[in-house]
């Protein structure tokens, strides 16, 4: 049985690569700063932080397999950057035969600062001598509802205001797991984007949740300013030839909601 060591194992993706990791029954290693959310004995946990690179050393030295999940956008110099100088610095050689690399969309063409970050992470996996394989991903669901209600929170009379122009391609978290737990076995460099079904404008992504949940507030579409929102407008975090992912926004929202009301 191989051991995986899973990075960022307690985040939204981690924790369903380490489910999938389990199903098929490997041996899973959780590095996380954040000990109080796992409290389960089925997995070897351990306390660590790659930006500090504290407990690499412990949660690396049977890892046959490393799975990296860790981000972090608000800190990304820090733990993208340094930390997985750190994590391949930790790494023994003559056991560890094969490191993944989660990344996203478009991160070599955008000068956003934390795609930058995230390709110049990849490019050290690439040089690093060790096996790599580097799966590039549209925005998760997940994320697009975080953004969507930081918004729905703030509005105002009833109106939600929106910026306009941005446009999403997003996949369900669940196969981006099965997708980086699939190519597990065999190191493959870089592999194609994987996108997901559709590609939709953030207004339209809106209404289907405002729609799903039976909330009633009108759409505002305003030019709002921000780097981010510019990112999203400019295209590159699309990948219109590989939508690979089968589960579609609508789909997501209708099973988040029934999640959340039982």
């Amino acid at each position: 049985m191989k051991n995986v060591l899973v990075t960022g194992g307690t985040g939204n993706l981690g924790k369903q690569v380490v489910d999938y990791l389990q199903r098929k029954n490997y041996s899973v290693c959780v590095l996380s700063t954040k000990e109080s959310t796992f409290r389960r004995k089925d997995f070897l946990f351990v306390r660590g932080d790659l930006s500090t690179n504290t407990g690499l050393d412990k949660a690396t030295s049977q890892a046959d397999i490393i799975i990296h999940c860790a981000s972090d956008p608000r800190n990304f110099e820090q733990v993208d950057l340094v930390g997985t100088r750190n994590l391949l610095q930790s790494i023994n050689r003559a056991i560890t035969q094969h490191i993944i690399y989660i990344s996203i969309v478009g991160v070599n063409k955008s000068t956003y600062p934390y795609y930058r970050a995230k390709f110049a992470a990849e490019e050290l996996i690439a040089n690093s001598g060790i096996p790599y394989t580097i799966l590039r991903t549209t925005q998760f669901h997940n994320f697009i509802l975080s953004i969507l209600k930081s918004f729905i929170n703030s509005q105002l009379n009833g109106v939600v205001s929106i910026p306009s122009g941005m446009r999403f391609q997003s996949v369900d978290i669940r196969e981006v797991a099965g997708m980086l737990v699939d190519n597990l076995e065999h190191p493959a460099g870089l592999l194609p984007d994987f996108g997901g079904p559709q590609i939709l404008t953030f207004e339209d992504m809106v209404q289907s949740y405002l729609n799903v949940t039976k909330t009633n507030v009108k759409i505002e579409v305003t030019d709002i300013a921000g780097e981010q929102f510019d990112l999203f407008r400019s295209g590159v975090n699309l990948s219109p030839n590989n939508s690979f992912g089968n589960i579609t926004w609508q789909s997501f929202l209708e099973q988040y909601t029934s999640s959340v009301t039982g």
